[in-house]
């Protein structure tokens, strides 16, 4: 393997002025979202999620926002996941995006709060078939047996959902 203290980067697409930044932060970071969705980056809504156990041990995964209204951050996760039962008993929230082809990264702290049933519900049915089902059956942020156990749950998820939605 290559030294990995040897890798170098210049890093020269765009500098950040202060003279021209808005007064807003959220109107920068939307206009930095729409030019990463504009530039075809991958996963342009990829966000980092760091949360903190009640023991204090951080935690970090990646999610996607879904929405961004009134200076909030909207994404869903499952409320049984080791990051919804952190969020549950610490509210406090990192949340990191990573847009490496235009040399450019958010980062924001803060609280994080449940959107509403309505508006929960209203997410989960837009999503598609498929993925409706797996988020039903997944025993989130636990191991499994064996794929093919997954696999009979998603069978029978299915058979049971069959014409009902």
């Amino acid at each position: 393997m290559k030294n990995i203290a040897d890798i170098r980067q210049e890093y020269t697409k765009s500098g950040l002025r202060e003279s021209e930044l808005p007064c807003d932060p959220l109107s920068l970071f939307s206009r930095w979202l729409q030019e990463a969705i504009d530039a075809n980056v991958e996963e342009p809504t990829a966000v980092i999620v760091g949360t903190v156990s009640p023991e204090g041990r951080p935690s970090t995964r990646t999610v996607l926002l879904k929405g961004l209204h009134d200076g909030k951050f909207i994404f869903y996760t499952n409320y049984e996941s080791r990051k919804g039962r952190q969020l549950a008993q610490n509210p406090y929230i990192s949340l990191s995006f990573v847009w490496h082809e235009l040399e450019r990264q958010v980062h924001i702290e803060g609280t994080a709060a449940k959107v509403s049933p309505e508006e929960s519900d209203e997410y989960f049915r837009k999503r598609p078939y498929k993925s409706r089902i797996g988020a039903r059956i997944s025993p989130q942020s636990q191991p499994i047996a064996s794929r093919m156990q997954l696999i009979r749950a998603f069978v029978k998820e299915a058979a049971r959902w069959l014409g009902k939605e």
